[in-house]
């Protein structure tokens, strides 16, 4: 490298915040290096959150950047300077705000990866990484300085890029009341997802959402939080929603008036006997109410919504009216419909839902149909789902639905799929992964399926005896 070309890169680098503390946040100048060295340097980059790289990311990253993009940042060049690095970044799409396809980037580093073996790597390095940087211009508006960043090659990462781009959907709406509704509702449905990361991570945001916006939580949200809140796994969730609850509704009397089951008030409060209310039978005045509110939903989101809010009030007992919801709805309540019964362990309902697959032509609908299967279906639906749920989309629905019946011919039709998966051109391990976690101890214990079938309370579909 000539000395010049060696002296406008020092300059460069000079206005870069390397690291705070200690800490080995990067702070990136996006810009091409100058031509030469005269000219003040760029400005110091602003201070970022302490959230570690690769982690993820929160709504408050999503605030705070101007511009996202996911690409891949090829190391072109060292610099001695407290180790930045200068690369190249190829932009793939820009998620926000405005981005050329290519530009030269300084990073700091090296970063820390929680890994004792090896504490530290660089940022980037000549593998040229997919990636999904979060970046904020400068105070003197001269470049951008990198917030965070994640990758995005793994199942995890294209899980989080995935949520990221429903999340950016949201933070666009315009009016605050609107958004907050549409993020605790994405939220909620996030929690009761079968992936690890995204249930984290909606349990997170929903207390952050909780804080900044408490007025998005109606008495039917809580009372379907209340709901998924019962359905996690893990004890730390769990207890992080309880708190979530108790602040925004500390006697439970929004949620014992809203959309769900009752909840068992603390001892000797208020509400211990307002809420000893059934939760089964159709002729309560709560399941009236929420009957109500679904056959006045105008739009297919309220419907959807009023829909859960009638099963959590009704539990089995909804079944009728599900079904109906199901063969006469859009394709958004139909798939809702088609959950929800699921969920409740309706197995008399699963005739009509697997008869009505072979005409279903919407793609959500016959993925919520295949999931069903493994809450309702038997050792003779291991045959349906191999032959019925066929192709790349239905792959995941497909495993769980193998790993849910969990009979010997179902184990054996699931660690085939992720055979075949290994053995595909280009592998795709991310399924391979996804086999061995299903077919193992830890998802049979967790799987909420399997308490289902233990206590499998007939439904109001089923003809007395």
């Amino acid at each position: 490298m000539r000395p010049a070309s060696l002296a406008s890169l020092r300059i460069a680098v000079a206005g870069l915040v390397l690291c705070v503390g200690g800490s080995a946040r990067p702070r990136l100048a996006l810009a091409e290096p100058p031509t030469a060295p005269s000219g003040p340097a760029p400005s110091p980059a602003p201070r970022g959150p302490a959230t570690p790289t690769s982690a993820g990311f929160g709504s408050s990253v999503l605030t705070s950047s101007d511009v996202i993009v996911l690409g891949r940042a090829k190391l072109v060049g060292k610099i001695t300077i407290k180790g930045t690095t200068v690369a190249r970044v190829e932009v793939e799409r820009v998620l926000k705000g405005t981005a050329d396809r290519s530009f030269t980037v300084f990073v700091a580093g090296p970063r820390n990866t929680d890994d004792p073996r090896e504490p530290s790597a660089p940022y980037v390095d000549e593998t040229a990484r997919r990636a999904v940087l979060f970046l904020r211009t400068t105070p003197n508006g001269s470049g951008l300085a990198l917030d965070t960043l994640f990758f995005a090659e793994d199942h995890e990462g294209r899980e989080k890029l995935e949520v990221l781009e429903q999340e950016l959907a949201i933070a666009a709406v315009p009016d605050p009341g609107a958004r907050g509704r549409k993020a605790a509702a994405h939220l909620l449905e996030l929690v009761g997802a079968e992936k690890p990361w995204s249930r984290t991570h909606a349990v997170r945001e929903l207390e952050s959402l909780s804080r900044r916006t408490p007025d998005a939580f109606d008495d039917a949200t809580l009372a379907r939080l209340e709901t998924v809140k019962r359905t996690l796994p893990g004890r730390s969730e769990r207890a992080v929603l309880a708190a979530t609850l108790d602040r925004l509704d500390p006697d439970h009397v929004r949620r014992d008036r809203g959309a769900d089951a009752p909840v068992a008030p603390r001892p000797g409060s208020s509400s211990e006997s307002a809420s000893a209310a059934p939760t089964g039978p159709t002729d309560t005045p709560r399941y009236r109410r929420a009957r109500a509110r679904f056959v006045a939903a105008i739009d297919d989101e309220s419907r959807a919504v009023a829909l859960s809010e009638l099963a959590s009030v009704g539990a089995a007992a909804t079944a009728p009216d599900l079904l109906d919801a199901f063969r006469t709805g859009t394709p958004l309540v139909r798939e809702r419909a088609a959950v929800l019964l699921a969920d409740l362990g309706v197995g008399a309902a699963w005739p009509a839902l697997r008869t009505a697959y072979g005409t279903e032509t919407e793609a959500v609908v016959r993925e919520a149909i295949v999931r069903a299967a493994g809450y309702l279906g038997d050792a003779s639906d291991v045959a349906w789902v191999t032959t019925h749920a066929t192709g790349a989309a239905l792959r995941r629905a497909r495993c769980f639905a193998y790993a849910r019946i969990r009979t010997p011919e179902a184990l054996i039709a699931l660690r085939a799929e992720g055979e075949t998966a290994r053995c595909a051109t280009p592998p795709d391990e991310t399924v391979g992964v996804l086999v061995d976690y299903l077919a193992g101890p830890a998802f049979e214990k967790s799987d909420p399926a399997r308490k289902l079938r233990a206590r499998a309370a007939p439904s109001a579909l089923t003809p007395p005896r």
